[in-house]
């Protein structure tokens, strides 16, 4: 194995320089000062979306380069055969030639990453904090990227047709990509990408295998291989799935709301959801007379006193993937041109940037802006809420924190009591308010930390899970409105759990309360589409994961025909099972086929006839019934190979001949 690996190197090593370079100018690129007005500090940053799309797309890119090099290069003329003409098993030279690329493909894709990280991490480069865990995403794409040379030497390896399932390697390795995307966590990303890598890497040793003439390959490189055709499969029939769930149900729902017109009234809102925008149906007062709020799709919400929502449980920091600079910093405040200021939420401190020379100039922490050698003590407790735009505001549990970026001075605004959560409502000119509530009460503040409305709560969990505060225009009249929970909102008998509005002043005075029933979605019945009837063909677990993830209702198309679904897996597993006795496979191997097709629908049978080479049938001689050309004897009588008949060409055995 060593000397193949040696070999591999020795032929690919000028590849391998040459994208160790690419790499690294693409991600001088990534990491180029440059200022987009509208993207914050994104663009200097390793997680900034440009450096994130070049290293996902340049190392993916690499990785398949580097993978159809190492196996289509032994495919022209003689060399396969002399490649093969060793004395030592095939899998060694595979095994010889996935030790090269993995020689060939790290150090080309981790220098640059970790030269980056580090000119990144040296201060006067980048006008933005660095945490060294901002570099696990480059590091995730440089680990997909390999996945991508696995999938490459699959796809050059496996012999099949190019539309077919030739590059289906390749599909699952998108897969992987995307859910490294998706992922909330690093060590979700790793999971994905070793289980990637280990069925990528079994499918393509039992491919070259299969290639190299092996008269045995293992079980498990076997089912490697089916996983990747299966997964390959799966992804390619998604989109038809993702279609059959935006299908309307048979009974689709309409929904009713409580509103607030400008001048202070309540109104019910009854729209159609169905459709995007949503349809207004009617809108009407308590009392049931109409009102004007316009029917043009969103035109009425428009016409509506919009509110803050606020939970009861504590806020969660907005960090929600380890892809996202969030996690670690966010922007505060509205800057000159030549400063940048950013929360750190480690440290939980203030750091101003100066944007031209991209040093450190300074830190805030609660009593003050200080210079770097002179730290002080950090903000207490967890960051609730950041204002980004506009006069900057952090609001903390005990504490808000007004910031004035001219005279570089904090303004605290003391709470009565710790807050739980908070949320702030703005628009692009920076205006807006701030909703917080502590446990027992709400607050209404404004940008300045002026407060506008400080009212009791008195309606809590567990019957009541959030509360919203709207404000009329004229600023002197509020509403509170309590949201009863999920878990009390179906009927229970000798319980009434009702949406509670009441009307308070800026001091918190009440002045008018409401007991409102809460208002559920309508049926109105719909005829079933025709493309409903093609979820019977959708393999069970897709149908019952795409039916329970998007929480469709019991008579959705998608849901409804998720027995269906189990009957056709059903007929196709009778034809898988048909199918492999019919080219005489062992009793065993029919009967798991047959297990796994009903479990994977026709996408496993698919991958079935994907999975074998599936030789001739030609008549017995002596039964007459269709035989493997394969096999030694005839599967179904026992019987040899057919003599063959003298034709005046045959050799005669002269010695044998001459003692008759």
């Amino acid at each position: 194995m060593r000397a193949i690996a040696w070999k591999e190197l020795r032929e690919h090593l000028r590849w391998a320089l040459l994208g160790l370079l690419a790499n690294g100018l693409g991600l001088l690129v990534g990491l180029w000062p440059g200022r987009v007005p509208w993207s914050y500090f994104r663009s200097e940053s390793l997680l900034s979306e440009r450096f994130l799309a070049l290293t996902t797309s340049q190392f993916a890119v690499w990785g398949g380069i580097l993978g159809f090099l190492l196996v289509l290069r032994d495919h022209s003329g003689d060399r396969w055969s002399f490649l093969l003409f060793r004395p030592i098993r095939p899998g060694t030279i595979f095994q010889g030639k996935v030790l090269a690329a993995a020689a060939l493909y790290f150090p080309s894709t981790l220098v640059p990453l970790f030269l980056a990280a580090g000119w990144a991490a040296t201060p006067g480069h980048l006008a933005a904090p660095f945490d060294w865990r901002m570099s696990l995403a480059g590091l995730a794409d440089a680990l997909t990227g390999f996945v991508f040379c696995l999938a490459a030497m699959l796809t050059g390896l496996r012999q099949a047709r190019w539309y077919a399932t030739r590059a289906i390697g390749l599909v699952v390795a998108v897969l992987c990509a995307a859910l490294v995307q998706e992922v909330r966590e690093f060590g979700e990303a790793l999971a994905a990408i070793l289980v990637s890598a280990a069925l990528l890497y079994g499918a393509a040793w039992e491919a070259f295998l299969a290639r190299a003439g092996a008269a045995r390959r293992p079980l498990p490189l076997r089912f490697a291989l089916v996983a990747v055709l299966f997964t390959g499969l799966a992804a390619l029939a998604e989109p038809a799935i993702e279609l059959l769930a935006l299908l309307p149900a048979p009974k689709r729902q309409t929904y009713s709301i409580y509103a607030l017109t400008p001048q202070g009234e309540v109104c019910v809102i009854r729209y159609d959801h169905a459709d995007y925008p949503p349809k207004l149906i009617s809108a009407e007062s308590l009392e049931g007379r109409p009102l004007e709020l316009g029917t043009d799709r969103l035109s009425f919400w428009e016409k509506i006193v919009r509110g803050i929502y606020l939970d009861f449980e504590p806020g969660t920091r907005w960090a929600d993937r380890y892809r996202d600079a969030d996690r670690f910093f966010t922007r505060v405040g509205k800057w000159s041109t030549l400063e940048d200021g950013f929360y750190r939420f480690g440290a939980r401190t203030v750091e101003l940037y100066d944007r031209k020379d991209k040093r450190l100039l300074a830190i805030a922490g609660p009593q003050g802006f200080a210079l770097p050698e002179h730290e002080g003590p950090p903000f207490p407790g967890e960051l609730l809420l950041s204002v980004p735009n506009g006069p900057s505001f952090l609001v903390f549990a005990d504490a808000a924190y007004g910031i004035d970026e001219a005279s570089r001075r904090l303004t605290p605004h003391r709470m009565r009591e710790p807050l739980v959560n908070a949320v702030w409502e703005g628009n692009s000119q920076g205006e807006g308010l701030i909703a917080a509530c502590s446990r027992r009460e709400l607050f209404l503040l404004r940008r300045d930390g002026r407060v506008l409305l400080s009212s009791p709560l008195r309606f809590t969990a567990p019957d009541y899970d959030r509360v919203e505060c709207s404000m009329l225009p004229t600023g002197d009249r509020f509403f509170v409105w309590y949201f009863p929970s999920s878990s009390t909102t179906a009927p229970v008998p000798g319980k009434s759990v009702r949406l509670q509005l009441q009307e308070v002043t800026a001091h918190g005075e009440v002045v008018r309360t409401y007991a409102l029933p809460v208002k559920r979605p309508a049926l109105v019945q719909e005829p079933l589409s025709p493309l409903a009837a093609l979820a019977a063909l959708t393999p069970p677990p897709l149908c019952l994961a795409n039916a329970i993830g998007r929480g469709l209702p019991a008579d959705h198309p998608l849901a409804a025909c998720a027995p269906l679904s189990l009957v056709s897996a059903a007929v196709f597993a009778v034809l898988a099972f048909w199918v492999c006795r019919r080219f005489a496979f062992r009793p065993s191997m029919c009967r798991g086929w047959a297990g796994a097709v009903f479990a994977l629908g026709p996408l496993g049978l698919l991958a079935m006839l994907a999975a074998h080479e599936w030789p001739a049938r030609l008549p017995c001689f002596r039964c007459a019934r269709r035989r493997v050309v394969s096999r030694d004897t005839c599967e179904h009588c026992g019987a040899g190979l057919a003599p063959v008949a003298p034709d005046g060409t045959e050799i005669f055995d002269v010695e044998h001949q001459g003692t008759k």
